[in-house]
């Protein structure tokens, strides 16, 4: 009985060829624009003694504009570092090594899906004048 009353009145009808419409366009959609897979971004380098050699086991601090905590990875052999997963955002990146310490490089750009390569050198910090008596 209820079968014929649906069958029979053209309003339900209409209201449910306008449901299974809807739903076939928002998969249609669905499936014609995949969304793109984005990998985070990769920040690596090198980083330098004073003469210009690898320096081993540095620190590298990767300091987010953002407020967080900063990340930090040691040189390899070869003073070779890398920060893998960066997400979208601006950085500041300096290295430590040996009481030495880097530039400060600010405000480093670093998206998606890119690799952001750095040469970062420890520098000998200028000897501080003399106390005046």
């Amino acid at each position: 009985m209820l079968r014929n009353s649906i069958s029979s009145n053209p309003s339900i009808r209409v209201r449910s060829s306008a449901i299974c419409l809807c739903v076939l366009v928002i998969l249609s959609l669905a499936i014609a624009s995949p969304v793109r897979a984005q990998s985070p971004g990769v920040v690596s380098g090198v980083v330098l003694a004073p003469d210009g050699s690898p320096q081993a086991h540095a620190r590298v601090y990767l300091q987010p504009g953002n407020g967080r905590p900063p990340r930090t990875v040691l040189t390899d052999a070869t003073g070779h570092f890398t920060f893998g997963k960066v997400t979208n955002g601006i950085y500041d990146i300096r290295a430590q090594g040996n009481g030495l310490w880097s530039d400060l490089y600010r405000n480093v750009s670093v998206k998606k899906n890119d690799e952001v390569t750095m040469k970062l050198q420890l520098k000998v910090a200028p000897p501080k004048p003399a106390a005046k008596p």
